[in-house]
């Protein structure tokens, strides 16, 4: 049975079986306490697993990727190149919950929701002409990015990127990272430019922490 687990599409018996099985990272009276917590609470399931049975958020994304045979990326909104975002229609993006991030000699990747549907990955190779590279991504992650279909926003990534006192710093290994005045005004221009999305805070992928925000269409 698939379960709420923030948008991934994985049943409680999948995760059961990698971290319990697998891992051996939890016991099985830990995996389902975790379990009765989510569905009395009414809150994704591994929101419970990271909160309550300490599994690291981050590690917990990987070890999926890792067992469904593809890339996890901790998406951030200055990793998304803007010719990569053109191979893919905003539309087809916002209802597959994708994003295309990077061009490589390889093919293109493409940040995913549910990377293992193999039916809108061969879609987007057959609308772009280029191979997939399928990965990983938290859904909120995806969502934030999706607003760079708008140019304005697309347009001031890519000035910060060229333009270091453009309010975006770079971190160890080209990362690009908001100043704390720039995502105040990021968080604003986001809202303004969404119209009907609603900016709120988030479960980081690192840590829960609530330290980013996260688009409700």
């Amino acid at each position: 049975m698939k379960v709420a687990t923030g948008g991934l599409p994985v049943s409680e018996a999948e995760l059961q079986a990698l971290l319990v099985e697998e891992l051996d990272l939890l016991s099985a009276p830990e995996f389902e306490a975790a379990a009765q917590a989510a569905k009395r609470l009414r809150v994704p399931i591994e929101r419970t697993l990271v909160e309550r049975a300490r599994v690291p958020a981050h590690f917990l994304f990987e070890e999926l990727a890792r067992a469904w045979g593809v890339t996890y990326v901790d998406l951030k909104i200055g990793d998304v190149r803007r010719q990569a975002l053109q191979s893919v229609q905003p539309d087809f993006a916002r209802e597959h919950v994708l994003i295309p991030f990077e061009r490589t000699a390889d093919g293109v990747r493409v940040a995913m929701r549910n990377p293992r549907d193999r039916e809108v990955v061969q879609k987007l190779e057959r609308t772009s002409g280029q191979k997939v590279l399928p990965c990983l991504a938290p859904e909120a992650a995806i969502k934030r990015a999706l607003l760079l279909y708008r140019p304005e926003l697309m347009d001031m990534i890519t000035r910060a990127r060229q333009d270091p006192t453009a309010g975006l710093s770079t971190a160890r290994g080209g990362a690009i990272s908001p100043t704390p005045a720039c995502s105040r005004s990021c968080s604003r221009k986001i809202a303004a430019a969404s119209g009907s999305a609603t900016v709120m805070p988030c479960w980081s992928s690192r840590s829960w922490a609530a330290r980013s925000c996260r688009v409700r269409w």
